[in-house]
C-alpha cells in the first residue's frame, strides 16, 4: 500500500488504480477499508463517476473505526448529492451503534438537516431575496461584526444554486481523472461499461456541510449550546473561496428554510492586540490526556484567543462534575514522551517535568504544537497526584516572555558538545509543514543563518521602518536559528516566529495550510525591511528609458532601488528582471529592470486541458467530425495538426486551422501560435483539409473561402449566412466555370440530400439526378452544374464577399477569367436558389458525426523536463491576453503587446520557484468570490546539482566577469495533489557536510538523490561564494 500511496501522491493515478484494482481482487470479498479509502480517494477527484465510488464504497465490511465512519459519511454524501436521501438515511443509520460522542455529534447534524421543514420559493424570488439580503449584509459590515457568527457552505452546492437560480451553463472544470481506464474494475464490480456523463441536473439538494469537516475519534463535543460549533473540527486541507464560502446568518438561514441544511459556523473575531477582525476558522484541538480514577486520552475544541479556564468550563459540563481540576503541560517534548513511556509501561509517575498552567493565560500562548499532550488533573480526595519537577520553569519562561516584550535578544551561545548543528527538526503547529520546510532551506543558507545567530544583525535593526515587523520578524527568527544550530534537542517549535508573521501577516494566522513559496516571500521581504540599513527612505521619481544601453539602463534601476533597500538579504538574494514590451501597432518598445527575491519559472507543459475542434473533410460526402484532444499549453498549432495527422492519417500540410464564430473567420490560426493562445481568442477552432494548406500553398495558387448564404426575401431583411465557411484551392488563373465546378463538388452532397426530400414537381430531373453518378473530376462537375442551368435549376450562385462596389459582385458562370483577384484569400458568397431555400433544413448543412479516439491518454504530452527547458520557456515572448493589456503611451490605448521576460542580474543566493500551481478563472455572486478549481502540474523536472546559468544571465553579455555557477543546496518539497499536501525539505549541511531530510519533527542524513517530481523551490548558491565559517 506504501508504494500506492506514492504514486497518488505523485498523481499517477492510473497506476494507482490498476494496482488498486488487483489488490481489491484478492481481498474480495472482505475488501479492506484502506484499499476502499484510496480509491474512493482518486475517484471522488470527479464527480462523473459517482455509480462506481457507491459500488466500492458499499463494500465497507463494519468497524468500530474512523475510517469506517469515513466511508460510510462519504456515501452518505454521494446519495445526496444525487437526490436520494432515503439510502443516505439508511446508510448514517449503519452509525448509530457506535460508542462515540462525536460520531453522534455528526448524526445530530445530518437529523436537523432532514427533519427540518423545507418552503417552496420560486427561483426567481430567491435571486430577489438573496440580492436584498447581500445589500444588507454589506451596509451592515457583516463580516467586520465582532461576535457575529459565519456559516460555512461548501462552494460546490453554492455554485450549482447560482447555475440554478441565474439559468446558467455549468463552469466547465478540468477533470484530472477523465481519461482514466477503469474497465478492469468495473468488471470486477458487476458494472456496466464505463461511461462519463456530464451533469443535466443543476436543482441543488440539502447544504450538506459535512463535507468540510473531518473525523476527530477522540474529540469530547460541548453540550453547551453557545460552544456547539466548536464540535465541528474542519478538515486540515480546506481552501477558503476554493471549498467553502463564508455567507451571514440571514443568508443561511435563508438558504436553510428552502433547502435544509447541515450547519457549521465559525466566529467572528476582534484580535484588540492586532486591531484586525477576522474569522477564527481553526479553533485549537487541544490534546489532553484526563486524570482522574484512570487515564483517558481524549482531545478538546477551543478558540485560541480563549483561556485556560474554558477548558476546566468544558471538562466540568462534559463530565457533569464540580471537581476542582489542574492543567500541567510538559517542560519539552522529550519529557512527555519519557513521561508516556512510563506510564504505557504501567508505571504512573506522580512527579512531572513541567508546570501547572495558569487558568487566566490565552490558549494561543501555550504555544502548543500537534504534538503536544496537556494532562487534565481531576482532584480526587483532598490532595492532588501530580507534582511539578521544575518549580523555577515557570518564572524562566515569564522572564524570556519579558526578554522578548522589550525587544531583547539573547547572547551568542555557546556550543554544546552534543548542539545538532542544523540537524533539527521544527516542530508541526498544525498544518504548518509548508512553514517548516521553507524555513529549514534558508537555515542551511549559512552566509545569513551566520550573520543571525552570531548578532552581526543587531545592529542593523530597523524598528521604525513602516514596511516592516518592528524589529520583531528578524529578532524571532534569529532566536529560532540559535536554538536550531546550538541546541541539543532533536526538534524545536517556531512558534514564537509564527506569532510574529500572523500579527504582520493576516493570511499567515491561524493553522490552515499555505503555500510554501507565499510564506517564504513574505519571510524574506519582512527580514529585508526588519534589517534594511537605510532609515529614511528618499523619494524616487520613476525611470524613462530613451536611448540607454541595457547596462547603463540596468544601473539606474539598480541605483534607484538601492537608494531605497540596502540590507544583508538584498546582497544575498536579490537579482534584477529585464522586462521587454513591444506595442504591435506603433512598435514602441519599452524596458524595465525590477528586482527579484526568487525567480519563478513556468513548467513546459504547464497544463493540459480537453479541446474541441470540428475537422471539415475535403471529401464533401464524409461528414464533418467533431474530435475531443487532448492539448497541453506547449502545443503549436503545428503540434495540434501534427496530432490530426496521426489521427486521420491525412497530412498536416493538407489542413487549415481557423477560428470561426457566427459562421465568420475570425483568426487563421498559423503553425506556431500556442494552444495557449488558440484558447484565448475568440472563436470555434475548425480544420479544414484542403489540396493544399495556406503555409504551403505555391505562388499560383489561391484559397477560397466560400459561405452558403440565403438571400434576403423582403427589403428590410439580410442575407443571411446558413452554415459555417469550407475551403477550396484554385489556380489564380482559373475561370469562373472552374470555380463554379469546385464549389459545386463540394454543395454536390447537399443537393442530393435535398433533392431526395424534393417532389418532382419541385425538382423535375428529380430521378434521373438521383441515378447519376457523382462526378469523377472537375469537368464532369461543370457539366453537370451546366446541364442543371439548363433546366432551370441552378442550385446557387455565386459573388465575391466583402466588395464595396456591389454592380460587380455577381460572378457569372462563363469561360470568363476570374477578376478581383488579389492577395492569397478569396471570399466567395454561394447564393442558395430560391427553391432549395424554402427547406433550408434538408440541405444538411450544420451536419456532423462525433470522432472517438480510442486512447485519449496517448495525446497528451508526456515526458520529462529539465531546468533549461523551465528558462527557456520563462524566456519565451508571450503575448498579452486580453484583460492583460499594456497602455502604449504613444497610441494612447491599451494593447495586446508582445513581452519577454529575461534574467539580467543573477544574485548569489538563486530562490528558484516553479510553478506547480495554478488557479482557474476567479467566478463571484454579489460580494462572494470563489475559484472555479486549482491545477497542480506534476510533471517531472529535472534539475542539476550544479547549474551553468552564464547562458541565461545577460549581463554576462555587457562585460560581467562573473562566473554564474551555482550549486544546489536546498529543495523544498509539496507531495500530494490540490487539497493542501504536505511539504518537506532536503537541505545540505555545510557544517556537518551533509544531506539532510528534513520532515517536521523528523531530520536524518540522506543521500545526495534529492530529485524529485514534488521539488517546487530550489535553493543555489553561486560557487564564488565564501566558504561557511559556523563552528569554526
Amino acid at each position: 500500500m506504501e508504494k500506492i500511496q506514492e504514486l497518488v501522491e505523485s498523481q499517477k493515478f492510473q497506476e494507482a488504480i490498476e494496482g488498486l484494482t488487483d489488490m481489491l481482487e484478492n481481498e474480495l470479498p472482505s475488501a479492506r477499508l484502506e484499499t476502499l479509502e484510496v480509491l474512493n480517494r482518486i475517484l471522488s477527484l470527479s464527480t462523473k463517476r459517482q455509480d462506481l465510488q457507491i459500488a466500492i464504497l458499499r463494500l465497507a465490511k463494519f468497524e468500530n473505526t474512523g475510517r469506517y465512519c469515513d466511508l460510510i459519511l462519504n456515501l452518505a454524501r454521494l446519495y445526496i448529492d444525487l437526490g436520494q436521501l432515503s439510502a443516505a438515511k439508511q446508510e448514517l443509520e449503519k452509525l448509530r451503534s457506535f460508542n462515540n460522542n462525536y460520531v453522534r455529534c455528526i448524526l445530530q447534524g445530518f437529523d436537523r438537516m432532514f427533519n427540518q421543514k423545507r418552503e417552496e420559493v420560486q427561483k426567481e424570488d430567491q435571486w430577489e431575496q438573496f440580492q436584498l439580503l447581500e445589500k444588507e449584509e454589506k451596509d451592515l459590515d457583516y463580516f467586520s461584526q465582532d461576535g457575529l457568527c459565519s456559516y460555512l457552505i461548501p462552494a460546490a452546492w453554492f455554485q450549482k444554486w447560482r447555475l440554478y437560480v441565474k439559468n446558467e451553463d455549468p463552469i466547465v472544470i478540468e477533470d484530472p481523472i477523465m481519461g482514466l481506464d477503469v474497465t478492469k474494475l468495473r468488471q470486477l464490480l458487476n458494472l456496466n461499461e464505463d461511461s462519463i456523463n456530464e451533469e443535466t441536473e443543476v436543482i441543488p439538494g440539502p447544504i450538506d456541510s459535512s463535507r468540510l469537516i473531518q473525523i476527530k475519534w477522540n474529540l469530547l463535543p460541548d453540550p453547551t449550546q453557545s460552544k456547539q460549533y466548536l464540535n465541528y473540527v474542519l478538515r486540515n486541507d480546506l481552501r477558503e473561496g476554493v471549498d467553502f464560502v463564508h455567507v451571514s446568518a440571514k443568508v443561511f438561514k435563508f438558504f436553510e428554510k428552502i433547502y435544509g441544511a447541515f450547519a457549521v459556523k465559525r466566529l467572528i473575531v476582534k484580535q484588540d492586540e492586532q486591531d484586525r477582525i477576522l474569522v477564527d476558522l481553526i479553533p485549537r484541538v487541544v490534546e489532553i490526556i484526563i486524570l482522574e480514577n484512570q487515564l483517558e486520552e481524549s482531545s478538546l475544541s477551543v478558540n485560541g484567543f480563549e483561556q485556560v479556564q474554558e477548558l476546566t468550563r468544558k471538562i466540568r459540563v462534559i463530565k457533569g462534575i464540580g471537581n476542582e481540576i489542574k492543567w500541567w503541560k510538559f517542560k519539552d517534548l522529550q519529557s512527555q514522551m519519557d513521561w508516556m513511556s512510563m506510564i504505557q509501561k504501567g508505571t504512573f509517575i506522580k512527579s512531572i517535568k513541567g508546570k501547572d498552567l495558569d487558568l487566566k493565560i490565552k490558549i494561543d500562548d501555550l504555544n502548543l504544537t500537534t504534538q503536544d499532550i496537556l494532562i487534565c488533573e481531576i482532584k480526587q480526595g483532598k490532595s492532588w497526584q501530580l507534582t511539578a519537577e521544575i518549580n523555577s520553569l515557570q518564572q524562566k519562561e515569564q522572564n524570556v516572555s519579558e526578554l522578548y516584550a522589550k525587544f531583547g535578544i539573547s547572547n551568542i551561545p555557546r556550543c554544546l558538545s552534543d548542539s545538532r548543528r542544523g540537524m533539527t527538526g521544527l516542530q508541526n503547529l498544525g498544518n504548518t509543514c509548508f512553514m517548516n520546510a521553507a524555513l529549514q532551506c534558508l537555515s542551511n543558507t549559512y552566509e545569513f543563518t551566520e550573520y543571525m545567530v552570531y548578532n552581526h544583525f543587531a545592529q542593523h535593526l530597523n524598528p521604525n521602518n513602516v514596511l516592516g515587523t518592528k524589529g520583531f520578524l528578524a529578532a524571532s527568527y534569529a532566536e529560532l536559528m540559535k536554538s536550531m544550530w546550538f541546541s541539543n534537542y532533536s526538534s524545536v517549535s517556531a512558534i514564537d516566529l509564527k506569532k510574529v508573521i500572523g500579527k504582520f501577516a493576516p493570511q499567515f494566522y491561524g493553522y490552515g495550510q499555505q503555500d510554501s513559496h507565499e510564506f517564504l516571500s513574505y519571510l524574506l521581504d519582512g527580514l529585508h525591511e526588519d534589517l534594511n540599513r537605510v532609515l529614511n527612505k528618499p523619494i524616487v521619481t520613476d525611470i524613462e528609458i530613451t536611448n540607454e544601453s541595457d547596462q547603463q539602463a540596468s544601473e539606474k534601476f539598480w541605483i534607484n532601488y538601492t537608494l531605497r533597500n540596502q540590507s544583508k538579504i538584498q546582497e544575498l538574494m536579490v537579482g534584477q528582471y529585464k522586462s521587454t514590451l513591444v506595442c504591435p501597432i506603433c512598435s514602441r518598445i519599452s524596458k524595465t529592470f525590477d528586482p527579484f527575491m526568487s525567480l519563478s519559472l513556468p513548467i513546459p507543459s504547464f497544463s493540459s486541458f480537453s479541446s474541441s475542434l470540428y475537422f471539415i473533410y475535403d471529401d464533401s460526402e464524409t461528414m464533418p467530425a467533431k474530435i475531443s484532444l487532448q492539448l497541453s499549453s506547449d502545443m503549436t498549432g503545428l503540434d495540434i495538426l501534427k496530432q490530426l495527422e496521426n489521427l486521420l492519417s491525412i497530412s498536416h500540410k493538407r489542413m487549415n486551422m481557423l477560428l470561426i464564430k457566427e459562421h465568420q473567420i475570425q483568426e487563421r490560426v498559423p503553425y506556431e501560435k500556442g494552444a495557449k493562445w488558440i484558447s484565448e481568442h475568440i472563436g470555434i477552432l475548425f480544420v479544414q483539409e484542403v489540396e493544399q494548406n495556406i503555409q504551403n500553398m505555391k505562388q499560383n495558387q489561391m484559397n477560397v473561402d466560400f459561405y452558403y448564404v440565403s438571400k434576403a426575401t423582403k427589403i428590410y431583411e439580410v442575407d443571411k449566412i446558413l452554415s459555417f465557411p469550407r475551403q477550396v484551392v484554385i489556380d489564380r488563373n482559373s475561370t469562373a466555370q472552374q470555380l463554379y465546378g469546385q464549389i459545386y463538388y463540394k454543395f454536390r452532397i447537399h443537393l442530393t440530400l435535398a433533392v431526395k426530400e424534393l417532389t418532382a414537381q419541385e425538382f423535375p430531373l428529380k430521378d434521373q439526378f438521383l441515378s447519376l453518378p457523382r462526378p469523377k473530376n472537375l469537368e464532369e462537375s461543370i457539366q453537370e452544374f451546366a446541364i442543371l442551368i439548363q433546366n432551370q435549376l441552378q442550385p446557387f450562385t455565386l459573388r465575391f464577399k466583402d466588395l464595396s462596389d456591389k454592380s460587380k459582385k455577381e460572378i457569372q458562370f462563363s469561360d470568363d477569367a476570374i477578376s478581383n483577384i488579389s492577395g492569397s484569400n478569396l471570399s466567395i458568397e454561394v447564393i442558395i436558389s430560391e427553391y432549395l431555400t424554402k427547406t433550408v433544413q434538408i440541405l444538411k448543412l450544420q451536419r456532423c458525426k462525433e470522432f472517438t479516439t480510442n486512447d485519449t491518454k496517448s495525446q497528451v504530452r508526456k515526458g520529462e523536463y529539465d531546468l533549461d527547458d523551465c528558462l527557456k520557456a520563462f524566456t519565451k515572448e508571450e503575448i498579452l491576453g486580453k484583460g492583460d493589456e499594456w497602455y502604449c503611451n504613444r497610441c494612447k490605448k491599451h494593447v495586446q503587446a508582445s513581452k519577454k521576460m529575461e534574467i539580467y542580474k543573477a544574485p548569489q543566493i538563486l530562490i528558484i520557484h516553479l510553478k506547480r500551481f495554478k488557479t482557474n478563472r476567479i467566478s463571484n455572486l454579489g460580494n462572494f468570490y470563489f475559484s472555479n478549481g486549482t491545477q497542480k502540474i506534476s510533471s517531472m523536472v529535472q534539475f542539476p546539482h550544479e547549474l551553468n546559468l552564464n547562458n541565461f544571465v545577460l549581463s554576462k553579455q555587457a562585460g560581467d566577469n562573473l562566473n554564474y555557477i551555482y550549486d544546489l543546496y536546498g529543495v523544498d518539497n509539496h507531495y500530494g495533489g490540490l487539497g493542501g499536501g504536505h511539504y518537506t525539505a532536503y537541505a545540505f549541511n555545510s557544517v556537518l557536510n551533509k544531506w539532510i531530510d528534513y520532515n517536521d519533527s523528523n531530520a536524518r542524513t540522506t543521500s545526495s538523490n534529492v530529485v524529485s517530481e514534488s521539488a517546487y523551490l530550489l535553493f543555489y548558491r553561486r560557487r564564488d561564494s565564501e566558504k561557511c565559517q559556523m563552528f569554526k
